[in-house]
């Protein structure tokens, strides 16, 4: 029953037989903003060792974020995700790289995470969401864009499998609400929304409030979603308005949610 349901939604929304296009992508004007120099040698250590090994990952967290939404920000630490097989030697492959174990300094869940660190740089290897939804699987690691960090090219994990990881991180000290508007504003268009359904699958309502507030703050991005997905989502599709409607965003942060226009 699912599998028809999600086969009737992709032919509503025009993709069947057809994968949907692979997200845009930005770039900062200056990469040395972005990634600092400095920052960067341990990265690309990690990196290169881990192609070297043939140990497959995509780039998730603040790095991910970045480049979908343009909203640049270096929160000094890289999120890469692996395969629940591969978690062992991703982590070896830190400690090969000098990096070592966080866990002494800073307590954390190992049954989702491996945190490396090294001189303040911290690299994260996650091959689960963090409330053990799910695991990763091949689509993170082979649906996201791909870019290129200084001269090292890298795969994102895709924006579907980023919205899914962040629905959940609705806590009191940290939502990652934020991340997931501006996700939408700059890929709701072109996401593989029967996918990101059915990763969601028993918890539309979630989904849901994520795009009900984005409908409320953008308007005009969100009448740009497939038609069927609000009704799947049992959501009012707005109307009209603007594109964004910056008087309702000032009423929830006088700092702007989002990106510059382009």
């Amino acid at each position: 029953m699912k599998a028809a349901l999600e086969k009737r939604y992709r032919r509503a929304d025009g993709l069947a037989g057809s994968p949907p296009p692979r997200p845009h992508v930005h770039y900062p004007g200056d990469m040395r903003d972005f990634v600092p120099e400095a920052d960067w040698a341990m990265y690309r250590a990690v990196i290169r060792l881990a192609k070297a090994r043939g140990v497959r990952f995509a780039v998730s967290g603040g790095f991910a974020s970045s480049f979908y939404t343009g909203f640049w920000r270096n929160t000094k630490d890289m999120d890469l995700c692996v395969l629940p097989a591969d978690r062992e030697a991703m982590a070896q492959v830190t400690r090969d790289a000098g990096m070592h174990d966080l866990f002494d300094e800073k307590p954390y869940d190992r049954g989702w995470i491996y945190r490396s660190t090294h001189e303040g740089i911290i690299v994260d290897v996650i091959w689960q969401l963090a409330n053990y939804r799910g695991d990763v699987d091949d689509t993170w690691l082979t649906r996201g864009a791909e870019v290129t960090l200084y001269d090292e090219s890298v795969r994102l994990v895709p924006p579907e499998e980023m919205i899914w990881s962040k629905i959940h991180i609705v806590q009191r000290e940290r939502c990652d609400f934020p991340d997931i508007i501006n996700m939408l504003y700059k890929t709701g268009a072109t996401l593989d929304w029967s996918r990101l359904v059915g990763r969601l699958s028993g918890e539309e309502r979630l989904l849901a409030s994520a795009v009900s507030l984005f409908s409320w703050l953008a308007p005009g991005r969100a009448r740009k979603f497939p038609e069927w997905i609000w009704a799947r989502l049992g959501i009012e599709r707005p109307a009209h308005g603007p594109e964004r409607d910056d008087d309702r965003i000032r009423r929830l942060d006088s700092r702007p949610w989002f990106a510059p226009a382009e």
